[in-house]
Formats: C-alpha cells, structure tokens, sequence
C-alpha cells in the first residue's frame, strides 16, 4: 500500500480554504493534526458549517468521483494535512480491495455522523444542540487519543459554533453559560479561560472545552 500512496504532507495555517466550492480537486484530502470543516456558502455570503474532521478524517474523499466539489473544506486552526492524489488512490482500490472496505466504511461513519447532524441542528433545543456537539467532538477525540483527561480541542469562535449548529451568536452565548452551569462544563480561550457563571465573550475563538465532574 506504501508503494502506491505517496501523498504530499503540508501545513495549513488557520481559516485558510483547502479546497473551494465549485473546485475541480484532483486530490483527496487527510487530515494529520488540528481541525479542519466542511461548509456551504450561501448567496448572500452566509456560511453553514456541515462537519468538522481531526486527525485520521477524510474530509473529501467524495471528491474522488464528483466532478465539482458542492461544499467547501476549511482549517479551523493551524492543521497539517495529506493529499493523496486521485490517480493514486484509484489504483490502490483496484489493486487492494480490503481498501476497498475500509474507505466505503468511512464513508457510511462520516454519513451516519452527517445524519446526526441534521437531527440536532433539526429537532434539538440550543443547549441539547450544544451538548450533542460538545460530547461528539470529545468522544472523537478521545478515539484517536487527542483528549488530556476530560480536556478536549475546540477551536471555534463562538460565530463559528452558531454556524455549526444554527444558532445566533446570541443564541449560542445564552445556551452556553446555561450550559456551563448546568452541566459544569469550562470553557478555555486564546487568551484567557473563564468557566461556570461566566459571559462567553471569545472573539478570537476557544482553544479547548473541559468536562467538569460535579460532586
């Protein structure tokens, strides 16, 4: 398998697009450390973020048989990723079909994920809308040992959060201290860490959440 995937390994520095909606890719994406998203840009210039991916995600691998990529793929903070070029990966598949398996299962988790999303962002109050993506974005990093006890990376604004789970910013600040004081959740910013009871005012975005056990 070595033999037949020589991707090319770059850095991505924060908020820069990898690949752009409308764009014709001729490779496929992985993502080796940090964060990167999926997202629309709507016509009026408004953007819904569809997934967010860490280390050991393929954000685009549906990009192997669509023409035009139909969404956007972003690094929410510094990320370094792998592109693995499409010609490449065609000829593992022809040549491996045990990898045939394990990139269609990708696809089926990063669908049924997907799935989970429309439901939260869908049929959920702002706070369960927050504690989904909170818990599911831990529990994937625990997955791939990106956790440091109930420690997690987060590195969303709160406009970013909003566009996540389709909340306004005001939305999302509310159901955020509700959240904090209810569930002891601790929030920690670029420049400063505030926790249970305080005014979530991050510009620059989080770092990292906390779970904290309540007693």
């Amino acid at each position: 398998m070595r033999k037949l995937l020589h991707p090319r390994v770059s850095k991505v520095t924060r908020g820069a697009d990898i690949v752009r909606q409308g764009d014709h890719p001729h490779v496929a994406i992985a993502v080796i450390s940090g964060m990167l998203a999926r997202y629309h840009t709507t016509p009026g210039g408004d953007r819904q973020y569809l997934s967010l991916h860490i280390a050991g995600d393929l954000p685009d691998l549906q990009s192997l048989f669509l023409g035009i990529m139909d969404h956007s793929v972003c690094a929410l903070d510094e990320a370094q990723i792998a592109a693995f070029p499409h010609s490449q990966i065609l000829s593992l598949l022809k040549r491996a079909p045990s990898a045939v398996l394990a990139l269609w299962r990708q696809t089926l988790i990063d669908a049924a994920i997907f799935r989970q999303g429309i439901t939260r962002n869908s049929t959920r109050s702002a706070i369960v809308r927050l504690a989904d993506l909170f818990c599911e974005q831990f529990t994937r990093a625990r997955i791939v040992g990106a956790v440091s006890g109930w420690s997690c990376p987060f590195p969303l604004s709160q406009t970013q959060i909003g566009q996540v789970v389709g909340l306004s910013i005001a939305t999302v600040n509310r159901a955020t201290q509700r959240s904090a004081r209810r569930t002891a959740l601790k929030f920690a910013a670029e420049d400063y860490a505030f926790s249970t009871g305080s005014v979530f005012v991050g510009t620059r975005g989080l770092s990292r959440f906390t779970f904290i056990m309540k007693t």
